[in-house]
């Protein structure tokens, strides 16, 4: 299931809308050198907040990366895999986070980002 939110916004809308981003001097930048293999955990910033996602597969020409975004839970941090799939493609320069440690929670249907305070904090600055 798509993310509501999202629904109205097509791929060419979300990838116009990333390059306007304000990027504060002060945030660690996004390592764009660093390899996004298949199965990294990351953190994505979109247009309403950050997803975490996971890898399927990078589009080094076009800077794209493949990824399998995950439904956010009713906290920060908290998410559950969709029971469809989420794919999408999405610009390298929308990663926010390459370090992405989570942890099962509720009897494994629900994980959690270790780190989301951090990585929420990274997001809301280059808004």
């Amino acid at each position: 299931m798509l993310r509501k939110k999202h629904q109205s916004h097509d791929h060419k809308a979300l990838m116009e809308m990333l390059p306007f981003r304000k990027v504060d001097p002060t945030v660690e930048p996004t390592t764009i050198q660093e390899n996004l293999q298949p199965n990294l955990m990351i953190a994505v910033a979109c247009v309403d907040t950050w997803y975490p996602a996971l890898v399927k597969s990078e589009s080094e020409p076009e800077a794209l990366v493949e990824v399998s975004f995950a439904e956010l839970g009713k906290s920060l941090g908290v998410f559950k895999w969709p029971s469809g799939k989420d794919i999408h493609k999405v610009a390298r320069a929308s990663v926010i986070s390459t370090k992405v440690d989570i942890q099962p929670r509720a009897g494994g249907r629900l994980w959690e980002v270790t780190d989301a305070h951090k990585i929420d904090e990274k997001y809301k600055r280059l808004q």
